[in-house]
């Protein structure tokens, strides 16, 4: 660890604190702050690293949905709160699930900070884990992978044909929707929901669940059938 305040952006894989690597770890036992985004009154991110943290932590807020100049006054307050503590010379450690660089609110964050030492921390992420639980390899040889969000269908219609595995996160915006054009393709699909939490599911059967039963934390695998 540096003398000097740093901060260390960590991922801290889907949700299950065996899952964090080592450098999370180091950075997570050795830090004198921890910050965790938190949409509500909890936080999943710090239930991940609570076996690995002992100093302070503060839960920074991050309002679903919310846009426009007040998502702009969050981002400018809590980039000026990080400066603050790195500039006191502390170890800050932004904790967030999965991997950072994947759909992660702190890319939202970091314009706002002034320039300061920064590290990014990858981390495990949830399709990644999920293929593994099924059994599944996402990318062979010179196969082409996708990760395409769910809620424009008609995007997702026109890359299919040139894929040959594809992740769908945030399936619950659209869940029925793309489950039936994945199978018009020729996908055999996997889905799974809270991947490395508690409550996990993954199934090779999709079809026995509905977009209210998966909620956000849930993603559709798809991997066109050969032959």
């Amino acid at each position: 660890m540096d003398s000097q305040g740093k901060l260390y952006v960590v991922g801290v894989g889907p949700g299950s604190p065996d899952l964090l690597t080592i450098r999370a770890v180091n950075i997570l036992t050795n830090a004198e702050i921890l910050l965790v985004p938190s949409g509500g009154a909890k936080s999943e991110a710090l239930r991940v690293v609570e076996p690995y943290f002992r100093g302070e932590v503060h839960l920074l807020s991050f309002p679903m949905g919310m846009e426009g100049e007040d998502r702009v006054r969050f981002l400018r307050e809590h980039a000026a709160f990080i400066a603050r503590l790195v500039g006191q010379g502390k170890k800050v450690v932004f904790a967030v699930l999965g991997d950072p660089v994947l759909y992660s609110t702190v890319f939202a964050l970091l314009p706002y900070l002034p320039p300061l030492p920064v590290e990014i921390v990858p981390g495990i992420s949830a399709h990644s884990l999920a293929a593994a639980k099924l059994g599944w390899s996402l990318g062979e040889k010179e196969e082409v992978v996708g990760i395409v969000p769910a809620g424009n269908r008609e995007l997702l219609a026109r890359l299919l044909p040139f894929l040959d595995a594809v992740v769908v996160p945030k399936v619950s915006r659209d869940y029925q929707g793309t489950l039936v054009l994945l199978r018009e393709w020729g996908f055999t699909v996997g889905l799974a929901v809270r991947c490395g939490q508690e409550e996990e599911v993954i199934t090779s059967h999709p079809e026995e669940y509905r977009a209210e039963e998966i909620g956000y934390f849930s993603l559709l695998l798809g991997r066109r059938r050969k032959g």
